[in-house]
């Protein structure tokens, strides 16, 4: 054998002894086909609706104001989709999350935004026709309808939230014209649909697992070498955290992308450990020191958490006290008296999200008001300017 042959051999054994000790790639998340919805279900129904109402109104879909002709044109259209999605909503909502990466939309978003407007505006036509019972009907079919959306992931529970407080800013303004009858109705369906909802755990579990779709990605850019990808993807702010990345030895990146893993993971367990405590009194989440070559990418795939559950706390106090409003204004139209108080109500109902203690009440012959003290937990009368929330009294 040749001196040459010799210095081949050892070089292809000194290569293989190199190869070996490189640390392999984790996978950080599985971002394979997504599940199916189980048909016949409840969230089936979601789907099929939302496909056929943006194949019935394309340009409507994607639109995001409407002029007074084109919402009259679309909820006409819209009429018997609403009806289906009114009976569909009867049902137990078993979400089916369905992201295969971290940039994912939900597909059926833009037939839900519009199934969730032509609600809306159907209840404002409503109460110009006097049709006061099916605006009730259309009310409950929305909050049930946006409430079961909020278990997707954070960007859809935004939707369902909009969903809920539109419906109910066409509704609220109106509550003294309905009868006493059928605000008992809409105080028994907006209880059932709170008692049965089952709170921003889901979205949580599924916004973590789209952050660690986000750190596979980024792992995948650096595998790869596509560094242009991450600036395109994750914006011109992330430039400084592409740039320590390029620079990254192979030796330091499963360090690295532990780190930036477990920050992820540290954020959503945090969040959902703090979810259903009162607003005032969660703990902010704060990362684990201030040396995280990471922290730019974080920033834009992460601390989402947050601001959906100021989206909750909000959406769930004004969608309680609708519920109050309707059982009080029910109580004044047969006995001409508004309740003294809340204490015979349960207490999840009168209990404010934001202090964990009851909404404000109070009363006087046939009127009362009736609010939440808001984000900062202090009682400024329920004044127009101030942090307290009251149930909305005109369009917003």
């Amino acid at each position: 054998m040749t001196r040459t042959s010799l210095l081949l051999i050892g070089l292809t054994v000194l290569s293989g002894c190199r190869q070996s000790t490189t640390a392999p790639y984790p996978e950080w998340a599985d971002g394979g086909p997504s599940p199916r919805p189980a048909p016949g279900g409840t969230f089936a129904a979601y789907v099929a609706l939302a496909d056929s109402v943006v194949k019935l109104l394309p340009e409507d879909s994607a639109k995001v104001t409407f002029s007074d002709g084109a919402r009259k044109s679309a909820m006409d259209r819209l009429g018997p989709s609403l009806d289906r999605l009114s009976k569909a909503c009867q049902g137990r909502c078993d979400y089916s999350y369905r992201p295969e990466s971290a940039f994912d939309t939900e597909p059926s978003a833009r037939g839900w935004r519009l199934l969730g407007r032509g609600l809306a505006w159907r209840i404002r036509s409503c109460f110009e026709s006097g049709d006061t019972g099916r605006a009730v009907e259309d009310l409950l079919t929305a909050t049930k309808f946006g409430l079961d959306l909020t278990q997707g992931d954070a960007p859809t529970a935004s939707l369902g939230f909009a969903v809920c407080n539109e419906a109910r800013q066409a509704f609220a303004p109106h509550v003294g014209e309905v009868s006493a009858q059928q605000l008992t109705r809409l105080d028994a369906g907006l209880r059932k649909i709170l008692s049965d909802y089952p709170g921003t755990m889901a979205a949580i579990e599924h916004e973590k697992r789209r952050m660690m779709l986000g750190v596979q990605f980024v792992q995948d850019c650096y595998r790869a070498q596509r560094f242009d990808d991450l600036t395109q993807r994750l914006g011109k702010d992330t430039k400084p955290a592409v740039s320590y990345l390029k620079d990254l030895s192979d030796s330091k990146r499963p360090a690295y992308f532990e780190g930036f893993a477990a920050e992820a993971k540290d954020y959503a367990d945090h969040w959902a450990g703090q979810a259903d405590k009162p607003a005032v009194d969660r703990s902010p989440w704060e990362p684990a020191g201030a040396d995280r070559p990471w922290r730019r990418f974080s920033r834009a795939l992460f601390e989402t958490v947050e601001p959906t559950l100021a989206l909750h706390d909000a959406c769930l106090a004004r969608t309680r006290l609708l519920a109050l409003s309707a059982w009080a204004t029910a109580k004044v139209k047969v006995t001409g008296q508004a309740p003294a108080n809340l204490s015979k109500l349960p207490e999840s109902l009168v209990t404010d999200p934001y202090t964990g203690r009851p909404f404000v009440y109070r009363s006087a012959g046939g009127d009362f008001s009736v609010y939440s003290v808001g984000p900062d937990g202090l009682d400024d009368g329920g004044q127009d300017g101030s942090s307290d929330l009251a149930l909305e009294s005109g369009d917003l």
